[in-house]
């Protein structure tokens, strides 16, 4: 096959309109992202300062019982961060495969260059769901036999 393959009017109305779609997906995941890893900022800031302060604590409604330490925080934060970096990095990959394949319809003479561009970052994106969703199965599969041998056991 050859390089300068040069997709058809159509076939770039298609994958421009993709893009279009892809940049505003992309985009929207990176501000969650960033909404997250501020709320994570936020959390690190109520421990360094010792927790959360008795005033706030005092509004709360009786029924709502936190710890007196920071242990739940740093499990906020943790969580936090790893939802931040997931959101940004799905936000990122998914805007620069945007850009690729925008490049397409914008382009001649490098159809095929642009469409591998766009399909890298689209595996890097789901290389990291499917390492996440290969780690929440064997999790679960874990789950249910440490269940069982308890059950039977």
């Amino acid at each position: 096959m050859s390089t300068n393959y040069e997709f058809t009017p159509v076939e770039n109305e298609l994958i421009g309109g993709l893009a279009s779609k892809m940049r505003v997906v992309g985009g929207f995941n990176i501000a969650i992202g960033l909404l997250y890893l501020v709320a994570a900022a936020f959390i690190g800031v109520v421990i360094a300062q010792g927790g959360i302060p008795e005033e706030i604590r005092a509004k709360l409604p009786p029924e709502v019982k936190l710890p007196s330490d920071t242990r739940i925080l740093w499990v906020a934060l943790v969580q936090e961060l790893l939802v931040g970096v997931f959101f940004l990095l799905i936000g990122i990959w998914t805007r620069r495969a945007a850009f690729a394949f925008a490049e397409i319809p914008a382009t001649s003479g490098a159809d095929i260059s642009h469409l591998m561009k766009a399909l890298g970052a689209l595996l890097a994106k789901y290389g990291l769901i499917y390492t996440l969703v290969m780690i929440f199965l064997t999790l679960i599969v874990l789950s249910m036999v440490a269940t069982l041998f308890q059950a039977f056991a």
